[in-house]
């Protein structure tokens, strides 16, 4: 029987609520079903478990793997899609998938730190931006995948109709207005539209023996510079940014990209505004929404500069 960390349950049943507990009672069947499938030993469970269960094991046919099972949530199925379809070389492998089971049999990267890891901030963003020039998987018109576009309106609909649980946040009501406006004016631009990763952040870019890999694609189509987003977003935790070091931020992921450094900013502050409505949905600490919503001020404030 799996021996689980007491925060990871609660996050499940606090995400997932009914499904989760089922979830949860199931998936001691679940793993047990995999190890005899695929005859994996040295098998441990990893220990920052987030919102999916991930153990490291040694399977008799594919060598050092990672087995995942989702956890039971939309982006879950997604992931499935996206690694069973798509081969990106800088994408780790995926030996096998299971949608029913919500199970993924991956690659195990070695030495496998994190994007976080690298000491430099231009060492982090060189790499990243080489990272997302070769992560490409244009839309093909399918309708295989949500795009960002119906993501947004969900959060938009949901943030609208529950004005009250948000009142007490200074100028929330201002900033969503605001995203919908830069929001409204990125669509204008018909820019070409991509399968994103959409949390291409540092955690998510992890070093191999042959460069770099990307775990973890949530799959949702959009414009690629919100890739740039999270890790900025990401840049800023690390630097506990202010104004100028955003703006710097911004301008060297302009260059290494070749894009417009005030359009990367627009698809920073639609990003940081829609994670702001999210951490309110889901009640998370006051003071990481505060974080945010100085975030988007400071964003908003260098786009208008320059309008």
């Amino acid at each position: 029987m799996l021996e689980l960390p007491e925060k990871f349950r609660k996050n499940i049943i606090n995400r997932y609520n009914e499904k989760g507990i089922e979830w949860l009672s199931n998936l001691d069947n679940v793993v047990n079903k995999y190890i005899n499938k695929f005859e994996l030993k040295d098998v441990e469970l990893i220990k920052d478990l987030s919102m999916n269960l991930v153990i490291f094991a040694n399977s008799k046919k594919y060598g050092d793997v990672v087995l995942k099972i989702c956890a039971p949530g939309k982006t879950a199925c997604t992931e499935i899609k996206v690694m069973k379809k798509f081969n990106i070389s800088n994408m780790v492998k995926c030996y096998y998938s299971n949608l029913k089971d919500r199970v993924l049999i991956l690659e195990r990267i070695v030495p496998g730190y994190s994007l976080n890891n690298v000491k430099e901030q231009n060492d982090r963003i060189k790499i990243f931006c080489k990272v997302l020039k070769n992560y490409s998987i244009p839309d093909n018109n399918k309708k295989e995948f949500p795009s960002y576009e119906e993501k947004l309106k969900n959060t938009l609909e949901y943030f609208y109709s529950n004005k009250i649980e948000y009142s007490e946040y200074n100028d929330i009501i201002y900033l969503v207005e605001e995203m919908k406006n830069l929001y409204s004016e990125v669509q204008k631009m018909n820019l070409n539209k991509y399968i994103l990763h959409n949390d291409l952040n540092h955690k998510n870019i992890l070093k191999s023996e042959n460069g770099w890999k990307v775990i973890d694609p949530h799959g949702v189509v959009g414009e690629k510079l919100f890739e740039t987003a999270q890790f900025i977003r990401g840049e800023i935790t690390i630097n506990k940014a202010n104004v100028k070091e955003i703006n710097k931020i911004a301008s060297l992921i302009s260059k290494e990209l070749g894009k417009d450094r005030i359009l990367i900013l627009k698809f920073l502050y639609i990003v940081t505004v829609e994670k702001i409505v999210w951490f309110i949905k889901v009640k998370d600490n006051k003071e990481v929404i505060s974080n945010n919503i100085d975030i988007a001020n400071e964003v908003l404030k260098l786009v208008k500069e320059n309008e």
